[in-house]
């Protein structure tokens, strides 16, 4: 999969914010590669630098190049939203977006899809559009999870709510973040006897809420069990929230070294224990409460 600002041959673009790619989502993607493959075009997905509602990302955007090009998608442009298309009429974005700069052949939407300034554009604009300048449109019809639509604003709204199995279950894949170990205060391994590999929170999405969570941590293309604390670590009185990973069956210096910790399932919240035995004993309580 290639990042491109013009496409070079004709394709079948498929537009959303595509922010943690769930089973929506997928559905979009999946009908582009089908289509492009079969017509003799390119897919394209066209995507924004940031969330069109201003919420953080659920996943970080190396994750969504990464996702994309297992998925076989063959173009990726990520647009300015607030610069360069938010003011946007829909004809013009039609015209010199989807038909000059992506030459596209077939468009294909969500049934709610919405484009133009102030989001004066529907799926019936699209289409009058679309004859007038030489595409098709296709939509597609909403995924539901339960009763209600499923959409990236549900997928927030669980992990920010700490339901991060309930997110994991629509997402293409699990949540997690990736990040290369910091220097930490020493104390998991020298104190505790549970040496931890130190994370910053990455500015660029959403954090899950401070607590313990049972997670995997990738090493190389190996996965390890794992259990995770998110937060400020207050019984160390740490001044900066960052992630401290403790990582089962694995020995060995991690400084410098890029992980990927997947999140798994919440434990509890973070909390300040008298004395770092009490704390001790709680995380062999944590690692009994996970289910490796």
């Amino acid at each position: 999969m290639k990042q491109i600002q013009f496409a070079p041959t004709k394709t079948v673009v498929t537009i959303g914010n595509f922010d943690g790619l769930h089973k929506g989502h997928l559905k979009l993607i999946e009908k582009t590669t089908t289509l492009s493959k079969q017509k003799n075009y390119k897919s394209l997905v066209c995507n924004f630098d940031s969330n069109t509602k201003g919420s953080p990302l659920i996943s970080q955007k190396s994750a969504l190049k990464s996702s994309l090009k297992e998925l076989g998608v063959d173009f990726l442009v990520t647009l300015n939203f607030e610069e360069e298309i938010k003011n946007l009429s829909c004809e013009t974005f039609a015209k010199d977006y989807l038909k000059k700069r992506f030459q596209a052949e077939v468009v294909i939407v969500g049934e709610n899809f919405r484009f133009g300034t102030q989001q004066s554009g529907d799926i019936n604009t699209l289409k009058e559009l679309g004859t007038l300048y030489g595409f098709s449109v296709v939509v597609m019809k909403t995924v539901f999870a339960g009763k209600s639509p499923l959409s990236s604003t549900r997928i927030r709204h669980w992990l920010l709510n700490g339901k991060v199995h309930l997110a994991n279950r629509y997402l293409y894949q699990p949540f997690s973040v990736t990040q290369t170990v910091t220097r930490g205060y020493s104390a998991g391994g020298s104190i505790l006897s549970y040496p931890t590999a130190n994370l910053s929170l990455p500015k660029d999405m959403l954090s899950l809420p401070f607590g313990v969570y049972q997670t995997e941590t990738v090493i190389e293309n190996q996965t390890y069990p794992s259990i995770t604390n998110i937060g400020y670590a207050p019984t160390l009185r740490k001044s900066t929230p960052v992630i401290e990973t403790h990582i089962l069956n694995f020995s060995g210096d991690l400084y410098h070294k890029r992980i990927k910790v997947i999140f798994t399932k919440y434990i509890r919240k973070e909390r300040k224990f008298a004395n770092l035995e009490a704390l001790k004993k709680q995380i062999a309580k944590d690692i009994s409460d996970c289910n490796f």
